[in-house]
């Protein structure tokens, strides 16, 4: 598989990138080359070394084909240096810290109290199975509005996506293409169904907004 990276995009354009990389796990240990120049692990004991930082050292640089700089050069908390970084992080951390998350927790709780009031009008209005995916995601982007914007998106509230979540969902269709066009191999490909992407694409965006 290492020779070359179409099964690698195979898996990703199938959707079965998960699944893929966990049978290739199974059959041939914890380490494996799932691309000529990348491989994968799933020993815990891993992170550290590939992602931990280490006193005196500066954190490693992203990939810039995954991450690419933001339209006019100004540095994300992503893809920042060592000094905005350390800026962002301290405009940051009082948000996340304990007395903070502490102080959410009625906000919190309020959602789960409505998903549970909601899971129970549809057992007793007779519904006989219900998507707990679906609820968990209300639930989920409900308390993320809240917390992030001020007001949820009403998910629960509607027992219904909001349009802008449901955007998100079907992006992650499209975003399989976008994966892995960022190297050159595959840009013929890209060019021979460039025409399946933008019908991809139109079909992802919502009809009304």
């Amino acid at each position: 598989m290492a020779a070359t990276r179409l099964p690698y995009i195979r898996m990703i354009l199938g959707g079965r990138f998960p699944q893929g990389t966990k049978a290739l796990h199974q059959q041939y240990g914890d380490v494996v080359r799932i691309a000529p120049d990348e491989l994968s692990f799933i020993d815990g004991a891993a992170w550290k070394p590939i992602y931990g930082t280490r006193v005196g050292h500066g954190q490693k640089s992203k990939d810039h084909r995954f991450y690419a700089p933001t339209p006019g050069e100004a540095p994300s908390i992503i893809v920042s240096n060592d000094a905005d970084h350390s800026r962002f992080r301290r405009l940051l951390s009082h948000a996340f810290s304990e007395s903070t998350l502490r102080s959410q927790e009625t906000i919190i709780k309020g959602y789960i109290d409505l998903l549970m009031q909601r899971l129970h009008e549809n057992i007793d209005g007779g519904t006989s199975t219900v998507d707990m995916v679906a609820w968990y995601n209300f639930t989920t982007f409900d308390i993320i509005g809240d917390l992030a914007f001020g007001e949820p998106f009403d998910c629960l509230k509607n027992s219904e996506y909001h349009q802008w979540v449901s955007i998100i969902f079907s992006s992650l269709k499209y975003g399989a293409y976008a994966n892995v066009s960022v190297w050159p191999s595959s840009q013929r490909l890209f060019e021979c169904i460039l025409p399946l992407q933008l019908d991809c694409l139109a079909w992802l965006m919502p009809k009304t907004i």
